[in-house]
């Protein structure tokens, strides 16, 4: 019998191979060492923090509105999607 472990060790190897799983990392990297989304985030946390909605919702759409935090986002439910999918092939 195979062992479970090198077998997921294998498994999540074999995962790192799929090209949106590969694109998704090369996003992820980007948007989180994004010295601009980073204050921005700063800054809507604060505008929440003050309970200034006029500032929060103004700064949120920026970012929202942001072409990388789009990326991200759109390959991030891609990705769920395609790990939904693997998993349901392992279930026991």
């Amino acid at each position: 019998m195979s062992d479970p472990v090198q077998v997921s060790k294998e498994l999540s190897e074999l995962i790192k191979t799929i090209p949106e799983i590969k694109e998704f990392f090369r996003i992820k990297e980007i948007f989180e060492s994004n010295k601009e989304l980073d204050n921005l985030r700063r800054e809507i946390a604060l505008a929440k923090e003050n309970k200034d909605e006029e500032r929060y919702a103004s700064l949120k759409q920026m970012y929202d509105n942001n072409p990388l935090v789009q990326n991200y986002y759109s390959i991030r439910i891609e990705v769920v999607d395609i790990l939904k999918e693997i998993n349901s092939y392992i279930k026991i």
